[in-house]
């Protein structure tokens, strides 16, 4: 039992109650650079906490359905959560200048916060997660395979038509086939490694939609469309 006594003063208790950015935001203003500095590193901390333990909440209730309903009843389930955070941003991509769409495409997938690598050609500008902090980082955290909670996926529209698929990363071909209902076309084309998470995908977007691999739609189940 702990002695009957204060242990903090209210002082104390007052900065023990501030959040990172608090301090952070404290430290600026107070020009306390070192200060500000950690305070920046215990944002980053708490949100890869908060950030990993929902997503690995979600894939084991993803896991469950999955494993209990199938692949189909999990797209039904998951389909309505994936549209309500990407539909609006891909109906506004036909309006939008090739620059605005990129950096649409990259504020989408800056959402992990991890480190981006941008390249370009005269065909697409391409962007990747130098490490992915979804479907690769469940991978070396052991969550798929024969000892991991998760389910790995076995062939189907929603894994690219691949096996061995982590059942979180059903998100991305179902913003295809979204993107497809909602606009004629698929916008970010993924290219993944084999096993799917074993690396971080990489997501193009193409100047000419013609230019697209059919084998970008045939994989969740859909013809080319000729634009």
């Amino acid at each position: 039992m702990a002695e009957k006594k204060r242990y903090y003063t209210d002082e104390e208790l007052q900065q023990m109650a501030k959040t990172p950015v608090e301090i952070t935001r404290e430290a600026l203003e107070n020009g306390d650079v070192e200060t500000a500095k950690q305070g920046f590193e215990g944002v980053m901390g708490y949100f890869k906490m908060v950030h990993d333990m929902y997503l690995d909440w979600c894939t084991a209730l993803m896991t469950y359905i999955y494993e209990n309903e199938g692949a189909d009843a999990l797209e039904k389930a998951f389909t309505p959560s994936v549209r309500a955070s990407m539909a609006d941003t891909l109906r506004m991509l036909p309006q939008m200048t090739y620059e605005q769409a990129v950096q649409a495409m990259v504020m989408t997938y800056m959402c992990h916060l991890e480190p981006l690598e941008i390249s370009e050609d005269d065909e697409k500008l391409t962007v990747n997660m130098k490490h992915c902090g979804a479907c690769q980082r469940q991978r070396e955290d052991g969550c798929y395979g024969c000892d991991g909670p998760f389910a790995a996926m076995s062939k189907h529209s929603t894994t690219w038509d691949t096996d061995d698929f982590p059942v979180y990363g059903v998100h991305a071909p179902i913003i295809d086939k979204i993107a497809i209902e909602e606009t004629g076309r698929i916008w970010f084309a993924y290219e993944h490694a084999n096993p799917v998470g074993s690396a971080p995908c990489k997501i193009s977007l193409y100047k000419d939609p013609n230019d697209i691999p059919e084998e970008l739609y045939t994989r969740i189940g859909y013809e080319k469309p000729q634009m």
